[in-house]
């Protein structure tokens, strides 16, 4: 998988104040923090005195229409020099041909007083083959809010505890967002339970340890671990606090378990390659430097073949998944114990 570039949050915050308001723009990616706080400031500089029932209309997948959006387009501004019409939770990519065909013309119309703004959910990815898609980045601006660098997080990290009057040093930052996940909405209530729990002024890696939520992504990586070490039991004790979770379904578990074990057979071969970490980046698309050497310590605890084959097993059992009526959990209980001791 291709690396992704980062967004410059800092860089596209400037081009606004520089350049102005576009007419129209299409908010998306994983980052939900930035994109909403960019939303935000959308609205802050189309109506600085606040939202009214003239200059603000909000478009939802209940009440949107072609009809309502254009309406809420050419509605004139009052007491305001500008309008704001935000449209959420309509995906661009299903809309019909016949709407899309009217939306795309009107792309091409929306007045000079207007801001009009597709703020879509996390997972949208743009079909750039759709001319709607394609008018709104000729008339606007599509962002894509994508994850940031290791420095970037680890400073915003360090702000939020600041506002707190904690200090935490840039190794403890790291251990956090390695712990309990690299994106900005699920750190804010951990920097929260954190900064009201350390004793101290300097927030240590023990006061993470002790109340910090552990994402999926951390139990993951200590189940690759279990298994390199052949540990079943302990392998089966990290699948079931996954399977516990809230947020994880069993074909999602299957994504990231297989995801895990290719990128460590990425990483495997860069060893044998005598590849360096910004290859494996590249590989993988893994951005964070302590992530890609996670990737590469799992890695020399694995033989290349089995590796191979944990790769050729998570892709059976995805198949499995989909086509036979057999339990998503068993299934995942049936590739844990092959991940254990198959040799490959």
């Amino acid at each position: 998988m291709a690396k992704k570039e980062s967004l410059d949050y800092g860089k596209l915050k400037k081009t606004l104040q520089d350049e102005g308001l576009q007419r129209v723009y299409l908010l998306y990616g994983p980052e939900e923090y930035l994109r909403e706080d960019f939303a935000a400031l959308l609205k802050r500089t189309c109506l600085p005195n606040g939202e009214d029932d003239f200059s603000y209309k909000r478009l939802n997948q209940e009440n949107f229409s072609v009809r309502a959006l254009e309406d809420a387009v050419e509605a004139l501004p009052f007491l305001t020099e500008r309008s704001f019409v935000e449209v959420r939770g309509v995906d661009l990519n299903r809309v019909g041909e016949s709407d899309g065909e009217k939306l795309t013309k009107l792309m091409a119309d929306i007045p000079d007083y207007c801001t009009l703004v597709f703020v879509q959910e996390a997972g949208f990815e743009p079909d750039g083959r759709k001319k709607l898609i394609k008018a709104i980045k000729k008339y606007g601006q599509d962002v894509n809010f994508t994850e940031q660098p290791q420095t970037s997080i680890v400073k915003w990290v360090r702000r939020r505890f600041a506002a707190y009057g904690k200090d935490i040093g840039p190794e403890t930052a790291v251990f956090l967002v390695s712990y309990s996940g690299h994106f900005m909405q699920q750190l804010i209530p951990e920097i929260e339970k954190i900064a009201a729990y350390a004793p101290g002024e300097t927030v240590t890696e023990a006061d993470v340890r002790a109340v910090a939520s552990k994402s999926a992504e951390t139990a993951v990586f200590e189940l690759s671990d279990r298994l390199a070490a052949r540990d079943y039991d302990g392998a089966a004790a990290v699948m079931g606090e996954l399977l516990g979770r809230k947020d994880t379904e069993p074909i999602m578990l299957l994504a990231m378990i297989g995801n895990q074990m290719r990128n460590i057979y990425a990483a495997k071969l860069a060893e044998v390659e005598r590849r360096d970490g910004a290859y494996l980046t590249d590989v993988t698309g893994v951005r964070y430097d302590f992530l890609v050497q996670k990737l590469r310590n799992h890695a020399k605890k694995f033989s290349t073949g089995r590796l191979e084959r944990a790769v050729e097993l998570c892709a059976e059992t995805d198949c499995l998944m989909k086509s036979s009526g057999a339990e998503d959990e068993d299934l995942l209980k049936e590739l844990l114990i092959k991940l254990a001791f198959d040799e490959g």
